[in-house]
């Protein structure tokens, strides 16, 4: 894990969503960072819904693991047997 990266880790229900709000408001409001700086993935779909509901960041920012890969290899064709 590098210095700038942040693992939230809990069950549902415990509060992730709200503690990375809130710190992306800080880290924002601190100017430490833009608010296009800073990408947030998660493990479904409905989560990435959520905090793109719930966090002001970029929707583009915002995915899976996989959807922010599959971008950032530029949405190549997917492969069909």
């Amino acid at each position: 894990m590098c210095a700038d990266e942040m693992r939230v880790v809990g069950a549902p229900g415990t509060g992730k969503t709200d503690y990375l709000r809130r710190q992306v408001t800080n880290f924002v409001e601190s100017k430490r960072y833009a608010p296009s700086d800073v990408v947030l993935t998660s493990f479904t779909r409905s989560a990435a819904a959520v905090l793109r509901g719930r966090i002001a960041v970029p929707d583009q920012n915002i995915a899976t693991l996989h959807a922010l890969a599959y971008r950032a290899l530029g949405s190549p064709p997917l492969a069909e047997k």
